[in-house]
């Protein structure tokens, strides 16, 4: 009675544990929901980075390809200027020889034209051996630049070699650590140290640094680094913002990744121990106490833990949010970044912290399911000795077998559950590991995008660099350009006044030669005039004066043919002489002078040709001043056009220096003159060089702590590793306990079948007592046959039946037997049979092949109605135990009267 009382206490018990973990399982479907939902968004996150990723990769190419063209116009417009250089230094030779002209044609001796032509050969050889040391040197800066991007390239592929060891060393550490044995791992640091070739191709890469800068700072060509630099610059931004989002992103993902590995750990343990006490239920109530208690504990830990998870993720989203607000600043980005990556190794301890607290929870659960699996190999020896006693409660396995069906069909459907959430945690295995397998290839391709970006941020800064020297020294250009260009302006009204003054001279220089050839061609006319009259005069006082007595002088005053001169008279004839002798030397005088004035001319006239070929030349020269004046007007034009870009691209630069100063929140505010910026200019070098070394320290911390992250990273995966294999031994664990429940299911029904044989013979003992009784109420009792040869028989449950001497349908005396209908249902002899078993209001027995179970929504009620049935069950089993002692007792008194007689 007192086992009757516990079994009661126990079957209470036992149901109010079921409604417990009723509720408990819906909670973890809830819980298991909720978690697909996560994983759900997580998917839809992953895609979105995915999808981030590819549009940022295509930006990159299509910034490359940008880049490449503002190379292409750069060279075009390095080679333009120094074509325009070629043409200043032309011109300004011209003008210098120009210049030497004008200044040389105020004298006009052969020595000076001499020496000019000298100084024009020696200027021409000058001219030869510079040009030949230009492009000597210009061959020297190209094969200088050759080696130095041979030098690049050699270091490129010495750190891809460094990196390729690099990963095979991590490969190795992950398959020592895949070897090592399944079991609880202590956290252990693994310390990946910098290799000796990374700082000597720092200082290689300084050092080639430094020389490209010299070099660099040597050449024109850097201007059109401008515009792609800082195209570049805000690509850098642009790119920086966005993959310090996608880190931020992928964080989150690593850590929601993390959180839901060990949700489903401790969920699939859970349902694993859920699974365990369902299948133990049965026959084990007492492991079941034990079990709902730990599973109490682990819940409480677990959501302890869930809470603060989601505690620390708020407080990290705060953080992150606080930090995307802050990014905007670069000084204060770097100190934000350190004192986020800080935060993170706080919080990556918090979670190996959680980890570890997790993994001592599963420890403890392991080794709670080895004390259970003890107490199990107990029970079962405690039920070898229960089914010996098994045959004296069979009244009982009629009131279990509802509850074993039930419980049966319980451990069906957990174990179909068990087989979906196998093949769920398969699916999300294989899912994890490829999304692993994406978010290491993102990574890898964030660290090569870092790289580049660090790269490319460097590359700016010397440019920027290179840029402010190239503004200073092409301002300077510009303004001694300016000065030159206002000195030929000079130069030329100088000698377009000379020349003008030239052409007035030798026009002047024209009249008087006429004005002369005039003066002489009267001169002419006037001497003989004059000669014809001294002749005349002559003639007249000589022929007045001739006292020759045989002087014949005809003068006839009114004869017009009468001449003035005696034809007879010998003083006529010296008179002549005279004359001729007169004349002879006037036309030797005249023949000097002829041909003095001959000389003259031809002397003026070689004049003539020398002043028009001069003149000729001064044309040809001004046509060409004025050639080189159009040029230079059109390259002035060219050079505000440059100004004009170069003010546009200060104004960039200038903008962009606002935003760096907007994050570094350290720099002052751009004066707006050009002068103060020139002034300031050498400053602000200086201070970027210094930011530059400091940069390029942190850059090697950081380099140190991401090293460190990935050490940190590959024992996370080890970890993974180890609770995989601890997850595969849990399985088997698992499918042990299965085959162990089946193997008990076996020997449930071989317990039944006893039961039923048992049952069968009871009914016949049952009734062959009956008989007895009316025998002995209707007359003297005959000898009882032995027992041996009785002709009762057992038969299957189906077909009950017992063949006694008066041929009496059987009737059950048992109250497992006893329909719905009770004692109005069958006859009975005992006045005191148990009562009826409970109907349902379904037409079916609770322990017939059809019955209907309620559902969910009426399972509180029919959990409180099955209680009910329990406890009549109980009662009637009382009662029949009670009729059969005091049957059991009437048949030893006949018996005993029996032998008196």
């Amino acid at each position: 009675m007192k086992e009757r009382v516990e079994l009661r206490k126990r079957n209470k018990s036992f149901e109010k544990k079921t409604k417990i973990l009723c509720k408990e399982k819906e909670d973890i479907m809830c819980k298991c929901a909720n978690l697909k939902e996560k994983n759900k968004q997580l998917e839809n996150e992953i895609e979105k980075t995915k999808s981030q990723l590819e549009l940022a990769i295509n930006e990159s190419s299509s910034y490359r390809e940008k880049l490449r063209k503002y190379k292409e116009e750069n060279r075009k417009s390095i080679e333009e200027i120094a074509s325009l250089n070629k043409e200043n230094y032309s011109l300004s030779y011209s003008i210098s020889v120009l210049r030497d002209r004008s200044e040389y044609t105020s004298n006009f001796t052969n020595e000076e034209i001499s020496k000019m032509n000298v100084t024009i050969g020696e200027l021409r050889s000058t001219l030869e051996k510079t040009k030949i040391v230009q492009e000597e040197e210009e061959q020297a800066h190209q094969d200088e630049i050759e080696s130095l991007n041979n030098t690049v390239v050699s270091l490129q592929q010495q750190i891809q070699i460094s990196k390729e060891n690099h990963e095979k060393d991590l490969k190795i550490c992950k398959i020592c650590r895949g070897k090592s044995k399944v079991g609880f791992l202590e956290s252990s640091e693994i310390q990946v140290n910098l290799d000796n070739n990374d700082s000597g191709l720092v200082k290689i890469i300084n050092d080639t640094k430094t020389k490209m800068t010299s070099e660099i700072d040597k050449r024109n060509r850097e201007i059109e680094l401008l515009k792609t630099k800082i195209s570049e610059l805000t690509e850098a931004l642009c790119t920086c913002e966005e993959r310090a989002a996608n880190l931020q992103e992928a964080e989150q993902l690593k850590k929601l990744a993390k959180q839901k590995k060990c949700y489903e750990e401790v969920i699939g343990h859970f349902k694993k121990e859920m699974g365990m006490m369902a299948q133990q239920l049965g026959d084990l109530q007492q492991v079941l106490t034990l079990s709902n208690e730990t599973a109490h504990q682990e819940s409480a830990k677990i959501m302890k833990a869930y809470q603060e998870v989601q505690s620390q993720n708020e407080l990290l989203c705060s953080k992150l949010s606080v930090s995307e607000q802050k990014e905007q600043l670069h000084e204060s980005k770097i100190a934000e970044l350190q004192l986020l990556i800080n935060n993170k190794e706080v919080e990556l301890s918090k979670h190996n912290d959680t980890i570890s607290n997790i993994q001592k929870t599963l420890n403890d659960s392991i080794r709670s399911n080895e004390d259970l699996q003890k107490t199990v190999k107990c029970l079962n020896e405690t039920v070898n000795n229960l089914q010996c006693d098994m045959k004296q409660y069979e009244e009982e396995n009629c009131a279990s077998k509802r509850s074993c069906q039930q419980f049966e069909l319980q451990i069906g459907t957990y174990c179909d559950k068990l087989e979906n959430l196998k093949r769920s945690l398969e699916e999300k295995t294989a899912e994890s590991l490829k999304l692993e397998m994406a978010y290491n290839n993102e990574k890898r391709q964030l660290q090569t995008v870092q790289r580049q970006l660090h790269e490319t941020e460097k590359l700016v800064q010397q440019s920027q660099n290179s840029l402010v020297e190239t503004l200073d020294e092409y301002k300077q250009k510009l303004t001694d350009s300016d000065e030159n260009n206002a000195r030929l302006c000079i130069e030329c009204d100088n000698l377009q006044s000379q020349i003008s003054n030239l052409t007035r001279k030798e026009a002047v220089k024209d009249l008087e030669i006429k004005r002369y050839r005039k003066i002489v061609g009267d001169l002419k006319s006037t001497m003989m005039e004059l000669n014809t009259e001294l002749n005349k005069n002559l003639a007249q006082k000589e022929l007045k004066g001739c006292k020759m007595p045989n002087c014949r002088k005809r003068i006839d005053k009114d004869d017009p043919k009468s001449m003035d001169v005696c034809l007879t008279c010998p003083c006529e004839v010296e008179f002549y002489q005279k004359m001729v002798e007169n004349l002879k030397n006037a036309l030797t005088d005249l023949k000097t002078q002829l041909k003095d004035a001959q000389d003259q001319n031809q002397l003026l006239a070689d004049q003539l040709q020398q002043k028009d070929a001069q003149m000729l030349d001064l044309k040809q020269s001004k046509d060409n001043l004025n050639q080189k004046l159009a040029q230079l007007q059109s390259e002035n034009k060219k050079i505000d056009q440059l100004e004009k870009e170069l003010d546009r691209l200060g104004q960039e630069l200038q903008t962009r220096s606002m935003q760096l100063t907007d994050v570094k929140k350290s720099a002052n505010e751009i004066n707006s003159s050009n002068c103060v910026q020139l002034a300031c200019a050498q400053e602000e070098i200086s201070h970027l060089k210094n930011e530059l070394s400091n940069y390029l320290n942190k850059q090697y911390l950081l380099k140190k702590e991401n090293d460190q992250l990935q050490s940190e990273l590959t024992q996370l995966n080890c970890t993974l590793c180890c609770c995989n294999d601890k997850i595969k031994t849990m399985k088997d664990q698992i499918d042990q306990n299965l085959f162990k429940i089946k193997n008990l299911c076996a020997e449930k029904e071989a317990l039944m079948r006893k039961n039923r044989e048992l049952i069968n013979e009871l009914r016949s003992r049952d009734n062959v007592t009956a008989d007895k009784q009316k025998r002995e109420i209707q007359g003297p009792i005959p000898p009882l046959p032995p027992i041996e040869n009785r002709p009762t028989k057992c038969k299957c449950r189906a077909n009950r039946q017992a063949c006694c001497a008066a041929k009496k349908a059987p009737t059950c005396a048992s109250p497992c037997s006893l329909g719905s209908q009770g004692r109005g249902g069958a006859t009975s002899f005992y006045e005191d049979s148990p009562r009826s078993s409970p109907d349902f209001g379904l037409g079916s027995e609770w322990y017939s092949t059809n019955f209907q179970t309620q559902t969910d929504s009426e399972l509180d009620s029919d959990e409180d109605y099955c209680v009910n049935a329990l406890e009549q069950l109980t009662d009637q089993m009382r009662q029949s135990n009670r009729t059969w002692t005091d049957g059991k007792c009437c048949s030893n008194v006949d018996r005993r009267t029996s032998k008196h007689k």
